[in-house]
């Protein structure tokens, strides 16, 4: 049994120095790796932060492009936004013009039935104070016809008064009594 305890004990220190030998290798191996993921990791990490400064000078470019043709669209957009705006201006003008003349031309309408109505009242008021002066005219030669007929009968009336006074002195007074006392008694 010795035997197998020797060897068991010389396998033993075998292993044990295998294992120390395994755990040196392994440190080592882990010691290689930690430094090449080092390396890795630098030219990894300098590959990550060439493509990170890449990205940014990318999204730059692009929000400087982008930039760009948004302000080219705009100074089109103004130019088109102008132009529609002075028509716009342009047919307000024309609006305010022709609502100018189509006032004008009413008025000028309105005027002239004005005018002529104006017109049509001065000859009526013309016309109806030449109708008072002749009905004037009228009435007053009837009155001056009826005046002159009274003025004739009147010195016709005198006339005969005058030849009635002739005629009763030319009677006696006699005479003239006795025509009163006929005349009473009838």
């Amino acid at each position: 049994m010795k035997l197998a305890y020797d060897e068991l004990l010389s396998n033993f220190a075998f292993n044990f120095d295998l294992r120390r030998y395994n755990k040196d290798q392994a440190a080592a191996l882990e010691r290689a790796q930690r430094i090449m993921l080092r390396l890795r990791s630098r030219t990894t990490s300098a590959a990550f932060n060439a493509w990170r400064d890449e990205t940014r000078e990318q999204k730059h470019l692009r929000y400087s492009l982008q930039k760009l043709v948004t302000r080219r669209q705009r100074v089109q957009l103004n130019g088109a936004m102008e132009r529609w705006a002075d028509a716009a201006a342009e047919l307000r003008r024309t609006r305010v013009v022709l609502a100018r003349m189509a006032s004008k031309w009413t008025n000028q309408r309105i005027s002239q039935a004005f005018s002529r109505w104006a017109g049509a009242v001065l000859t009526l008021k013309r016309m109806r104070a030449t109708l008072s002066r002749i009905a004037s005219r009228m009435a007053n030669r009837s009155i001056s016809q009826a005046f002159e007929g009274w003025a004739k009968w009147a010195v016709e009336i005198a006339a005969l008064r005058v030849k009635a006074e002739g005629l009763l002195r030319t009677i006696t007074s006699p005479t003239l009594n006795l025509l009163l006392f006929l005349s009473a008694s009838v």
